[in-house]
């Protein structure tokens, strides 16, 4: 994880980041149109992003109170020193990936694919 004594760190994570949503942006668009009605694409796109700034807002009200607990106790967790972005970066991949894969399982493999 990235310290301040690691920091050089954060500009391969940048790579990667930005490599990874050049990808991720386009097969989002492409999961609506395999699903949703060609008629129904922009609805359903207004509908995603939204859920998505509410889920990012969300998001980031819980990680600064996260952020701030870890801060406010010294930046320690059961005795070993820790940020409090490792914290939520460790969280969020946790909870990026059961997401991911209980929303793959529950409903996308369920759907029937539209040929358009």
């Amino acid at each position: 994880m990235t310290t301040p004594a690691t920091r050089y760190l954060i500009l391969g994570y940048s790579l990667f980041y930005s490599c990874c949503f050049a990808g991720l942006n386009q097969n989002m668009q492409n999961i609506i149109c395999s699903y949703v009605d060609s008629r129904y694409f922009v609805q359903a796109s207004a509908i995603k992003n939204s859920i998505g700034g509410l889920c990012g807002f969300a998001a980031a009200f819980l990680g600064s109170r996260i952020l701030s607990a870890v801060q406010a106790r010294g930046n320690t967790i059961l005795g070993v020193t820790v940020y409090g972005q490792q914290i939520l970066a460790a969280g969020s991949v946790i909870l990026l990936l059961a997401a991911a894969l209980l929303y793959t399982r529950l409903v996308i493999e369920k759907q029937q694919v539209m040929k358009q």
